[in-house]
This record gives structure tokens, sequence and C-alpha cells, in this order.
């Protein structure tokens, strides 16, 4: 047998293999440890200590992104920081976004205390407001540095694995090994073919080299994390498990667009709410057999009237989705704002 072919052969098996295994890797949860449930005074089990639904969902996919930051002005508004107008435009780049009068607290994480102090805030500190496709495109680039601070903020507390750990996994150290072979042999492989016409051998490098550079990739997210990581990943589950345990049968038609606009942002973050959605409906239903007609559209948006649930619903779950578009051009940078008492 010829050695192109033997190269093309031990490349293609590599390739699959590694694919079979990224694969398989990612339908496989790590094992985290036992962590007791914490309870408030009256029995309920509150959000997880000091987690967002930013953060919730960057432990979800290990890693930070532009979503996270969205997630983050849905929460901002949901407690009451900020106002979203969902008529302002057609679409969520239209959409307003109003900074409140509510004062700040120190409890707020450092992304969020940058976003309420910084793009939503004038130069002397009062508050603004800006539409989704202002804040996006602004050249200051506000999104990507409240990304880099609620990144810096989880790698702290080892929730998300650090640029080291990633290159020191299993994952990193042998997709380098195997990307360093397949480009040996893809060089090798090339002057094979110039003397012999055999093309098999080419192929076979760069099958050897796809196969390091997805390991490699994986090794990105596959980075092993600490206790504390694990135990947030598994506070996550808990939390996400509870939120689909609430029945709404016995929430006061009154109250139901407040607890609605409360589970919502979290349900979101768990891209888990189809189930809310229907007990919401179930309920409206209910009302309108008693000749109640209510809204729950909840105080911290504004939407079309007559909007249903599953509609509002779908309207924020594009603009979560919506493009990752940053501005070209000079980027100047928001001063990092400076918290009272620091």
């Amino acid at each position: 047998m010829r050695i192109e072919t033997v190269t093309l052969l031990v490349g293609l098996v590599a390739l699959v293999t590694t694919l079979v295994t990224a694969f398989m890797s990612r339908r496989t949860p790590p094992p985290v440890p036992e962590l007791s449930r914490w309870r408030a005074g009256d029995g309920t089990l509150p959000p997880p200590p000091d987690q967002t639904p930013a953060s919730v969902h960057a432990l979800t996919v290990g890693e930070v992104t532009s979503h996270d930051i969205r997630l983050s002005l849905l929460d901002l508004a949901s407690r009451g920081y900020l106002h979203i107008d969902m008529t302002s435009g057609p679409k969520s780049d239209g959409w307003s976004l109003r900074r409140t009068d509510k004062q700040l607290s120190s409890a707020l994480h450092d992304h969020e205390w940058f976003l309420l102090s910084g793009p939503f805030s004038d130069a002397l500190g009062n508050p603004r407001t800006c539409t989704w496709a202002e804040l996006r495109d602004d050249s200051g680039r506000p999104i990507h540095q409240a990304q880099r601070l609620l990144t810096e903020e989880m790698r702290r507390r080892r929730w998300i694995p650090d640029e080291k750990d990633a290159r020191h996994s299993v994952w990193a150290w042998t997709g380098s090994v195997v990307l360093l072979l397949g480009i040996v042999t893809t060089g090798y492989m090339l002057v094979d073919w110039l003397a012999t016409s055999h093309f098999n051998g080419v192929l076979g490098g760069a099958a050897l080299t796809t196969a390091g550079v997805v390991l490699v990739s994986r090794g990105r997210r596959h980075a092993p994390l600490d206790a504390d990581g694990l135990a947030a990943q598994q506070a996550c589950l808990i939390w996400r498990d509870q939120l689909r345990t609430e029945n709404l049968n016995d929430t006061p038609i009154n109250k139901l667009a407040d607890v609605f606009g409360r589970k919502l942002v979290w349900q979101l973050a768990y891209d888990d709410h189809a189930g809310l959605v229907a007990g919401v409906d179930a309920e409206l239903v209910r009302a309108e057999r008693w000749s109640q007609r209510v809204s729950v559209v909840p105080r911290w948006l504004t939407a079309t009237e007559g909007t249903t649930p599953s509609e509002l619903v779908d309207q924020l779950v594009d603009f979560l989705a919506g493009s990752r578009h940053q501005p070209l051009g000079e980027r100047k940078r928001f001063p990092r704002p400076r918290r009272k008492g620091k």
C-alpha cells in the first residue's frame, strides 16, 4: 500500500474520531458535586446567590457573548432600572431604552453598573434614553465593554475557564500535537505530490490538520472547572427545575403580569420559556371565562395593545438573537465608572 493511501486513511480516521468525540462531549454534562439547596426564610427557593440571567446563560454555554449583555438589559429592566418601549420602532433596533430614577445599588455587578452609569447617563450623570441601535452601534462599544466586564467577573469567580486553563486542558494539548503532525504531514505530502502526482497524501494531511483544529477549539470550551464553577452550574440546574415546577394556578389574576415579568427573563436565559407562556395563556383563558380582561405585559415593558404572551416572547427572543454587528472606525472607550465609596 502506498504511503499516500496510508496517510489518507490515517487522516480520515483521525478526523472522524475527533468529530464523533467532540459531538459526544457536548451531550455528556460534566459531573458536579452535591450542592445543598438554599432557601429563603419562608421556605421558597430564590435565584442562585450572586447569579443573574446573564451569568446563568454564560454558565450554560461556557462563555460570555453579546447575547448575555442583551439579557442583562432585560434583567435590569425587570429589576426597575430600565424601561423598554417596544412600540418606538418596528423592530428591536428602534426599541427605546430609558434609564429610570431608581438609585443604583451597591449589589449591582460591574457590567450592570457600567451599563447604567455609562451609556444610559449623560455627562452630568443624569439618566438618558437611547435606542437599541444607538447603543449597539456606539463607537464607544459599550456592549463589548460590558461583555468584557462580565467575562472578567465570571473568570474571577471561576465560573468559566480562564484562557490559561483552556490552553492547558487535555483537549488543547492533544489538539496541538495533532495539529502539528497534520501541518508537517501536509507539507511533506505536498512535496510528494509534486514528485509523484498522487494527491491522496495531501488530503490525508489536511484531514489530520482539521482534526487538530477541532480538538484545539474544543479545548477552549472544555477547560476544567474547579468546585466553584461546578457548584454554580448545579445551582443553575436547580433554579431551572424550580422555575419549571412553579404553578401559576394560585397566582391572583391582578398579579399575573408581575409574576410573568419576574420569571420571563430567567426563562429566556434558559431558553425554556414555552411552559411559562402556555401557563400564562391558560390563566388568561380562565380569566376570560369570568369576564376578566387583563394585560400580562410586565410593567418594565411598553408593548402594542393586544400583544399576546407568545407574541411578546417572540419579539424578545428576536432581540436576544439579534445581529452582533460592531461599528467600524475609531473605538473610543467609556471611562470605567467608579462606585461610590471606592
